[in-house]
C-alpha cells in the first residue's frame, strides 16, 4: 500500500469480529484500491502501535475493486473484473463466489457506481439518473479459487 492512498470506506463485517478498510487513490484512470481485512480486536485495548491486517485475506484483497457492503459473515464486493462477489469472512479458505457481471456501460466514464444491497439480498445500482435492481443476485454462484499460500 503506498502512502498517497485515502481512507475510502470502512465495514464492520462477520457480527462485528472484522472490519473491512478500503483505501484508494485520486487516480480514476486504472483500478487504484487496496482492501485490509482486520481482526476488531485489533481496535481493544491494549493498543499496539502497529495494525496486522489477516493474512489469509491478502491475496483475495488484490481482487477486489470496490466493497459493496456485508450481509452477516458475508462480505460482498465487485472485483477486478467488474463482477459481483462474496466470500464468508469465517470460513474463508482460498474461495470465493462470483455471482454476476456488471457491464461496462453501466460504468461512469471516471469509472464510478454507487452500489447497495438490501436486507433481503437484492442489489441497487445508481449512475446518475439511472436506478437498476438486481433480485437474487447472490442464488447464481461461481466459486473462484486463489492461491492463499
Amino acid at each position: 500500500m503506498s502512502y498517497d492512498m485515502f481512507l475510502k470506506d470502512v465495514a464492520v463485517c462477520s457480527d462485528g469480529c472484522k472490519l473491512s478498510v478500503e483505501f484508494a487513490k485520486g487516480n480514476r484512470e486504472q483500478s487504484t484500491s487496496q482492501v485490509l481485512i482486520f481482526p476488531s480486536s485489533s481496535f481493544e485495548e491494549p493498543f499496539t502501535n502497529v495494525l496486522e491486517p489477516l493474512p489469509l485475506f491478502n491475496k483475495v484483497s488484490a481482487e477486489i475493486e470496490h466493497i459493496i457492503g456485508n450481509m452477516e459473515r458475508t462480505l460482498l464486493f465487485l472485483d477486478r473484473r467488474m463482477w459481483v462477489c462474496s466470500l464468508d469472512l469465517e470460513k474463508f479458505k482460498g474461495e470465493y463466489f462470483r455471482h454476476f457481471f456488471i457491464p461496462e456501460d453501466w460504468l461512469s466514464v471516471n469509472r464510478t457506481l454507487t452500489i447497495k444491497i438490501t436486507a433481503k439480498g437484492d442489489f441497487i445500482f445508481v449512475k446518475k439518473h439511472e436506478v437498476a435492481v438486481i433480485k437474487n443476485g447472490l442464488e447464481n454462484r461461481e466459486t473462484v479459487s486463489i492461491g492463499t499460500g
